[in-house]
């Protein structure tokens, strides 16, 4: 299969046959057309990817889905992410769950509106995926404090260049 949301069929059921709903499994899936600056992708229970424009107007991209492995008839379905002027942010759960101190989430709210502002203040001077990593990573870090993480955290940006 070639397409996405195929792949993620073809994933389930075999999770499904072998696993037996005994356990699941969060994917994101997104085919990178370099040339004309598209990703088609499918979601399976992944957090909703930022699209990160450069005005900064940062907005999360929906794209309801259910994990692997937790249901014969899931449905995944595909969506065509235009990235000609803009880039997409990529992450884990254990980013939007990275508590603070006085045990507050980091939030996806958060998230959103830590990608737009750092996409604003970089605009096109983003030369590198640390431009805008690092300075998230920092944002995190004086979220939890001297607290430490409770699952993964996975940070992907795809910006497609001039």
């Amino acid at each position: 299969p070639d397409q996405p949301e195929e792949v993620l069929q073809r994933l389930n059921r075999l999770m499904l046959s072998i696993l037996n709903r005994s356990k699941m499994m969060s994917c994101f899936l997104g085919i990178l057309d370099v040339q004309a600056k598209r990703m088609m992708a499918a979601n399976a229970g992944q957090c909703y990817p930022v699209l990160m424009p450069l005005d900064g107007t940062a907005t999360q991209v929906s794209m309801p889905s259910q994990p692997l492995g937790t249901r014969a008839k899931a449905v995944f379905k595909r969506l065509d992410i235009d990235l000609r002027n803009a880039g997409l942010l990529l992450y884990s759960d254990g980013l939007v769950e990275a508590m603070s101190p006085n045990r507050t989430m980091f939030g996806y709210d958060s998230v959103t509106a830590a990608a737009g502002q750092l996409r604003r203040e970089t605009g096109r001077r983003i030369s590198s995926d640390t431009d805008l990593l690092a300075p998230l990573f920092a944002r995190l870090q004086a979220h939890i404090g001297a607290g430490s993480y409770s699952d993964d955290v996975t940070l992907v940006v795809v910006m497609p260049r001039d």
